[in-house]
Parts: structure tokens; C-alpha cells; sequence
């Protein structure tokens, strides 16, 4: 059991930065491209 709880909190935590990493990168690249059209 402990080791799928760890890889389910391993799982959450990639999940988690992915996003934060894609709203990062995506966020401004919005903002320039709506502003610019």
C-alpha cells in the first residue's frame, strides 16, 4: 500500500508542476499574442 500512496504523491506533485509550468510559459505567450493581434 505504501508503495502506491507514494506514487500516487509522486504522480500529484509532477502533475501539479507540470501545470504551473505550462501556465508559466503559456500565460505570457497569450498576453503577446492577443495583444499583438
Amino acid at each position: 500500500f505504501s508503495k502506491v500512496a507514494v506514487r500516487t504523491a509522486i504522480g500529484f506533485v509532477v502533475m501539479g508542476f507540470v501545470g504551473f509550468f505550462v501556465k508559466l510559459i503559456f500565460i505570457p505567450i497569450n498576453n503577446i499574442i492577443v495583444g499583438s493581434g
